[in-house]
């Protein structure tokens, strides 16, 4: 085999075999480099990926306990029944009162968890966030992540940025926007199977 040339003066390089492949010293060295920034690498997602377990297991648990529990109990089913941020639906969540404000203040993935809102979230907040958007579409008869995602969009005055961010997220797990006319001039929204 052919020594690869290395980018700094080749001719005083020795060449090393490493798995078959014929490297130079440098060659070598930067390699081992690169091996080295990728387990680093793996390490953080490693990370990131504990910290989101870590979420799943204390997702919403604040509403299993007072003064959540009972509030939502009584909620959740008409909250179901109703399209979400119609007039119809906001004046159902405003029901919830003390409730709704211990949740929000219990859980950071809520926007109004933070003075800021959006602005204060971190990163694991927002992937927290849009599972829980993507599991209420899916309590609501007439749900639909994509309009979810429009009115959370003005809500929240999200930037275009990030909801794009958001709406290549949803397609990567599986969501769809075919954009099908569903008599309403709605779209529907696949969920993954």
């Amino acid at each position: 085999m052919r020594p690869i040339l290395s980018a700094m003066r080749p001719e005083k390089l020795q060449p090393v075999c490493d798995g078959g492949i014929v490297m130079t010293k440098e060659q070598k060295a930067i390699h081992f480099l690169t091996m080295q920034h990728i387990q680093n690498v793996s390490r953080r997602l490693t990370d990131v990926a504990i910290k989101i377990l870590e979420r799943a297991k204390i997702h919403d648990n604040s509403k299993l306990l007072s003064p959540e529990m009972e509030m939502f109990a009584e909620a959740t089913p008409r909250l179901a029944g109703l399209t979400y941020g119609s007039d119809e639906y906001r004046k159902e969540l405003k029901k919830l009162g003390v409730a709704l404000e211990h949740h929000y203040q219990e859980n950071s993935h809520h926007p109004e968890h933070y003075t800021y809102q959006i602005f204060d979230m971190d990163f694991l907040d927002l992937i927290e966030m849009l599972c829980d958007w993507c599991a209420a579409v899916e309590r609501h008869k007439d749900g639909n992540i994509w309009r979810s995602l429009e009115i959370n969009r003005d809500r929240y005055g999200m930037s275009d940025q990030l909801v794009k961010i958001f709406v290549n997220t949803l397609k990567a797990f599986g969501y769809k926007d075919d954009a099908a006319d569903n008599g309403k001039g709605e779209k529907h929204a696949h969920r993954p199977e």
